[in-house]
């Protein structure tokens, strides 16, 4: 089953990942080596309108009772996908 939740978009720096959060680049164009990257990077962020609006979540769900949905992925995006890069991810 998937889902596409409407995020608060916003910008976070994770200190647990090392990078910045919030964004639909990948988190190695995010990553955080040194503290003084933090403006380069989100300004970056802002300028390629990479901002995450949205959240597609991937659910597993067992149809036996006492088995929660499981969350397999959160992919973030900006609403923009087609569906033959939402085809893609599968």
């Amino acid at each position: 089953m998937t889902d596409n939740t409407k995020l608060k978009p916003g910008l976070r720096y994770s200190s647990q990942f090392g990078c910045i959060i919030g964004s639909v680049l990948n988190n190695s164009e995010t990553k955080i080596t040194d503290y003084d990257q933090i403006p380069q990077i989100v300004n970056k962020i802002k300028n390629e309108n990479a901002i995450a609006n949205n959240v597609r979540t991937y659910i597993l769900q067992v149809p036996l009772p006492k088995f929660p949905p499981v969350v397999i992925a959160l992919i973030p995006n900006n609403g923009s996908d087609r569906a033959v890069a939402i085809a893609d991810l599968h």
